[in-house]
């Protein structure tokens, strides 16, 4: 249910964010159609091709389903486009980070 209510919305909207629980590499299948994605750290950002990600959980996926794949278990496989680091309790600038990558892919 939770990938046809993302279709939707993906559908309906230019830009949009999935959030990912419990360190799971992607909360859903279908949240791996993604331009870009962040992974968050305490006081770091990296940010990655969506494409990229996705081949990396795939060679995982073999051994288990992506929403069961922790971060940790993809990050050793990819390079970022982008590490941004900041102070806690300030993102200043993450966001403009991220345009700027979404633009080149």
């Amino acid at each position: 249910m939770a990938d046809e209510c993302l279709s939707y919305i993906k559908r309906n909207h230019e830009l949009t964010f999935v959030e990912s629980y419990n360190n799971f590499a992607a909360p859903t299948a279908n949240s791996l159609d993604s331009d870009v994605v962040v992974a968050v750290a305490p006081s770091k950002a990296a940010i990655f091709k969506g494409e990229d990600y996705k081949k990396a959980i795939t060679v995982l996926s073999s051994m288990k389903e992506p929403w069961k794949t922790v971060t940790e278990d993809i990050l050793p496989l990819l390079r970022p486009e982008k590490v941004i680091e900041f102070e806690p309790g300030s993102v200043e600038g993450i966001f403009d980070e991220i345009l700027k990558v979404l633009r080149e892919v």
